[in-house]
């Protein structure tokens, strides 16, 4: 979600998690760079839409996934 991959970190993060079989989701509403990748990928997704309407329906259906965690789980606030 919202690079071009016009630079070379992004493009690396994408081989690196298609090589290694991390799961790899694209939202855009088109074409970029990175759709082959996640299209063709055995845990790709390209989920065609823009952030606003992919993001809260992605969220979705991770809360649906883990019930036993809340939201606030998810935080990256640290626990004292």
């Amino acid at each position: 979600i919202g690079t071009s991959g016009a630079t070379t970190l992004p493009s690396l993060l994408v081989q690196t998690a298609v090589q290694r079989g991390i799961p790899l989701l694209v939202v855009d509403p088109g074409d970029n760079v990175f759709t082959d990748a996640a299209e063709s990928a055995p845990h790709g997704l390209h989920a065609r839409g823009t952030a606003v309407e992919m993001v809260p329906r992605v969220a979705a259906a991770v809360n649906a996934a883990i019930p036993t965690k809340s939201p606030s789980a998810l935080s990256s606030t640290p626990k004292t």
